[in-house]
């Protein structure tokens, strides 16, 4: 049934469900106010659905958020790690090269003093 600038009123649901929901001439209004009180009743049921759907989907979304904080802390701690193995490298990389050049140093004094020996 065509609204007022000639596009159907309920233009979302199909021919048969408009015919049942739209007056038709000599219809009782009982009948029409029996269908709107069901569909309310549908839409409040839609709407507890939705709901409940929305506090489900919040709850997934903490977890999600727990599970990212607890594998950024994780990360973290690894790179703590990474940094002190790194300074560990750093004192025997520094330790070696301190004792290489003791060890040349003595051998290059040893050659000296056989040379001028002989």
């Amino acid at each position: 049934m065509p609204g007022k600038c000639g596009k159907p009123l309920l233009p979302s649901l199909p021919v048969a469900q408009r015919q049942a929901i739209v007056p038709r001439k000599g219809m009782p209004t009982d009948t029409i106010e029996m269908r709107m009180a069901h569909l309310e009743g549908a839409y409040e049921q839609i709407d507890k659905r939705l709901g409940t759907v929305e506090e489900r989907l919040a709850l997934v979304e903490n977890k999600i958020d727990g599970l990212r904080r607890d594998i950024d802390q994780r990360f973290e701690r690894v790179d703590q790690r990474f940094e002190r193995i790194d300074q560990r490298f750093e004192r025997i990389d520094h330790s070696l090269r301190t004792q290489f050049y003791w060890l040349v140093g003595l051998m290059l004094s040893l050659l000296a003093v056989g040379i001028f020996r002989h």
